[in-house]
């Protein structure tokens, strides 16, 4: 039993404790330069994003692949899309109980 008020990190908490439960349905490895527009919008990407920059907005407004690009360039640098690594696609769903 856990003691109230006890402060653990989340990786130690029972299962019963969780908000979600999310269960892998596919996982398989692809070149980034590979991603789709649906991919790209699962991924979180906005493609209005109501605070960016109205000259950025513009321009990656109706392209979701677009819009990665540019989340992607902004979280590992200058370059780092051009590269081109493999990366580990990993699908779920959400699992209601």
């Amino acid at each position: 039993m856990i003691a109230p008020g006890k402060i653990r990190p989340s990786i130690h908490m029972p299962r019963w404790c969780s908000r979600i439960l999310l269960e892998i349905v596919a996982v398989r490895v692809e070149r980034l330069q590979d991603i789709s527009d649906e991919q790209a919008l699962a991924e979180g990407v906005e493609v209005w994003a109501r605070d960016a920059d109205p000259v950025l907005r513009q321009k990656y407004a109706d392209d979701p692949k677009l819009a990665f690009v540019g989340l992607w360039t902004a979280v590992n640098g200058l370059g780092s899309y051009n590269a081109n690594p493999w990366v580990w696609v990993i699908e779920y769903k959400r699992v209601m109980s």
